[in-house]
């Protein structure tokens, strides 16, 4: 039997599928394909979507998020990507309209739920952005989620729970290593400075946080009353990440910097 132009499409978009997290380019090239045999189906635009912001190719997937919707107005996927792709262009007002017809939709799934909340945390709105961080939790569980979640109940001074969400986040993504950070910096409000002191310690070599890490080792020493030891780690930081200078405290402004 032969493949009809939908099997063809269907075919091509598995494979698109299988590329995007090795190969936006490819998968962007499967997509385009697919739809030239199915040009009006919700989730091919939508995946096309995803490999388009992949390259950075902004305002391209948006226009592919809203032929999406124009397809399937209730498409949960698109309507999650282009509420998230609204609120980091700072169109505040659409991103909201955009959750709310998700959510009139009924498409309330953990990663929705959660850009919602991260959109109510961004309007300052922290109550209600730590109930819908729940509320996803609830639904899905995800390392990004739950770190959010994290930093939002150490502002509330939650911080044992707080933790706990971190421990969780730094089990489901091993490799982010700004939880970890942020789970150093958790474990010295609570006092574990040796623990503490082990996980900045293991983040230095990293460029990335290195110089974060040298200034929370910083912290490490000052509550231990090494005060020597705390400028000398405070000089490290502001040496590998210059802008660490405007987060230290008159008090803690490294000598010679």
């Amino acid at each position: 039997m032969n493949a009809t132009r939908t099997d063809v499409a269907v075919l091509l978009r598995d494979v698109a599928g299988s590329l995007e997290s090795t190969s936006p380019v490819d998968a962007e090239d499967a997509y385009r394909r697919s739809l030239v045999l199915a040009p009006n189906v919700a989730c091919a635009h939508a995946g096309i979507a995803r490999a388009l912001f992949d390259l950075d190719r902004y305002s391209e997937a948006d226009g592919h998020l809203r032929r999406a919707l124009a397809v399937e107005p209730q498409h949960d996927e698109a309507l999650r990507l282009r509420a998230a792709y609204l609120l980091a262009e700072g169109r505040v007002p659409e991103a909201l309209d955009t959750h709310a017809v998700a959510f009139e939709s009924g498409a309330k799934g953990g990663a929705t739920t959660a850009g919602f909340a991260d959109l109510l945390s961004r309007l300052g709105l922290r109550a209600d952005a730590v109930a819908a961080y729940r509320s996803a939790l609830e639904r899905e569980e995800m390392a990004e989620a739950h770190a959010n979640l994290a930093l939002l109940l150490v502002d509330a001074r939650q911080l044992d729970e707080a933790l706990a969400h971190l421990d969780r986040a730094a089990t489901l993504d091993s490799g982010d290593l700004t939880i970890r950070l942020n789970r150093a910096n958790v474990l010295v409000e609570l006092g574990r400075l040796d623990e503490a002191d082990d996980q900045y310690r293991a983040l230095l070599a990293d460029p990335s946080v290195g110089g974060a890490a040298s200034l929370g080792l910083a912290a490490v020493h000052d509550a231990a009353g090494r005060c020597d030891e705390a400028r000398v780690a405070r000089v490290a930081a502001v040496t590998h990440t210059p802008e660490l200078a405007r987060r230290c405290t008159p008090r803690q402004t490294p000598m010679g910097v």
